[in-house]
């Protein structure tokens, strides 16, 4: 991830002003809490700027929360008996909403 940011131009900043988005695996985390409240900015997994970088595009961070307050947070799910258009449906509601 770190290699897509600064193949972007992007920059890794500790808290400043400069930062547009917090990355983070651990959104319970108190660090980004405190991160999240003072700089009021997005917190979103590093799956949000593999997926944006893939698209081409800054995808919505409201589906890459990395709180644990998400429905599907920690789901491992087996898609393989299920077409190939439920098994894309699916995917993206549990990486949406997990």
């Amino acid at each position: 991830v770190i290699q897509l940011l600064k193949a972007g131009k992007a920059k890794e900043v500790s808290y400043n002003a400069l930062a547009s988005h917090i990355i983070s695996e651990d959104g319970d985390n108190p660090e980004v809490g405190e991160a999240r409240e003072v700089f009021d900015l997005p917190v979103v997994k590093p799956s949000w700027v593999i997926l944006s970088v893939q698209c081409g595009a800054l995808l919505p961070v409201n589906g890459f929360s990395p709180e644990s307050c998400q429905i599907f947070f920690g789901i491992t799910a087996c898609l393989s008996q299920v077409s190939s258009d439920d098994r894309s449906a699916l995917w993206a509601l549990l990486t949406f909403y997990g």
